[in-house]
């Protein structure tokens, strides 16, 4: 029984990790993405800034 909820156990920490990773990967490329969009059209840090 301590066999079973041991494999029971690494397999949901390894499903786990496999999401985590996954979400990773999933914001870098959100993330480089986003960049790449805003400096296209030009828009630096400097174009989001208030000019009141």
């Amino acid at each position: 029984m301590n066999l079973t909820k041991a494999l029971a156990n690494q397999q949901l920490q390894s499903e786990r990790q496999a999401v985590t990773i996954e979400r990773m990967r999933i914001a870098r490329e959100l993330h480089d993405a986003v960049a790449h969009h805003l400096l296209s059209r030009g828009q630096t840090g400097d174009s989001f800034t208030s000019k009141n």
